[in-house]
């Protein structure tokens, strides 16, 4: 009974990963068939190249974290 409830649990966990992957490839696609789009209807004097950096994503606040402060133990070996 336990493998039967393990196999489940690896079939739902599996099922959230595909889930969640097929979310953010959706918004890919739309965010891709939007930057098609304005590059379709650049007749306004802008290049592609201007469209396509204007669309590059910002930095992910995770990038920006800062470093882990140093636990107490770590630092009295440091010294």
């Amino acid at each position: 009974m336990a493998k039967i409830s393990n196999r489940i649990n690896v079939l739902d966990f599996v099922i959230s990963v595909l889930t969640r992957h097929e979310k953010e490839l959706d918004r890919n696609l739309a965010k891709l068939e939007r930057i098609t789009r304005k590059l379709e209807g650049s007749d306004n004097g802008q290049t592609a190249e201007g469209v396509l950096l204007s669309n590059l994503k910002q930095p992910s606040k995770r990038s920006e974290r800062k470093p882990k402060a140093k636990s107490k133990a770590t630092l009295r070996q440091c010294t």
